[in-house]
């Protein structure tokens, strides 16, 4: 399925479309940014069959996973960007099943992206995985605290999106530090906020991340909305390897 998403090639939603949000339950969701969230107004637009995807409840779809087995072309591959792999209410027998497929399959590259990267660490990630976390200010710092202790090779972040200026507190974590043998960063996103009502982030926010990451040799992504909002900024979309 094509992605929409222009720095992936294909997209794996081995949960439905669905998620309950950080801290939430399917009791009490938590829906991110105030309900506006990208996945669920994607959902509410009605393009699945399945009521439950339509409802926006995460439920096990294992048939996602046989996809990949028919894919002989290397492509990247965004692993439950339609809600999060990584929630609390997600089986852990789950989550191995998709860690082992993206294992199988090893001339894909894998992106997994969540807002709980605390629970990663109970995972290993094969090589060619990236684990990723979503960091929109200074108040989800901890997040790439978390996700620099996760066993993955690669880990990359997705500012996106990015409603503050977080370089300060992201710079320890860009230059590369040795967090206990475990690796740092090795990709940046940077995305602007959609729907109604949305502000792209100040101009000057993105420009000093790029400078930083590309200080410490670190490759960005700027996302299509940050560049319609600044298009004098330079073209700045580099994948993660190659």
């Amino acid at each position: 399925m094509p992605t929409g998403i222009e720095y992936l090639d294909e997209a794996l939603s081995p949960l439905g479309w669905g998620c309950y949000g950080p801290g939430g339950t399917a009791e009490h969701p938590n829906i991110c940014y105030g309900g506006n969230c990208w996945a669920k107004l994607w959902a509410a637009r009605g393009m699945q069959k399945c009521p439950e995807c339509r409802a926006f409840r995460p439920h096990w779809h294992p048939e996602e996973l046989e996809k990949v087995a028919h894919w002989r072309k290397p492509r990247r591959v965004g692993v439950q960007f339609m809600g999060d792999l990584f929630g609390e209410w997600v089986p852990s027998s789950h989550i191995e099943a998709v860690l082992r497929v993206t294992g199988w399959q090893r001339q894909h590259t894998f992106f997994f992206l969540t807002k709980n990267p605390q629970r990663m660490q109970d995972f290993t990630f094969p090589s060619n995985a990236w684990a990723g976390t979503t960091v929109e200010d200074t108040a989800a710092i901890m997040r790439v605290a978390n996700l620099v202790q996760v066993r993955a090779e690669h880990k990359w972040l997705s500012i996106e999106p990015m409603l503050g200026p977080i370089l300060s507190a992201l710079g320890p974590y860009l230059a590369g530090h040795n967090w206990g043998g475990k690796r740092s960063i090795g990709w940046v996103v940077v995305g602007a906020q959609s729907g109604p009502g949305a502000t792209p982030p100040a101009r000057e926010w993105v420009e000093d991340l790029v400078a930083q990451c590309r200080g410490h040799g670190i490759k960005v992504w700027i996302k299509d909305n940050v560049r319609k909002a600044y298009p004098e900024l330079p073209r700045t979309q580099q994948p993660p390897l190659g």
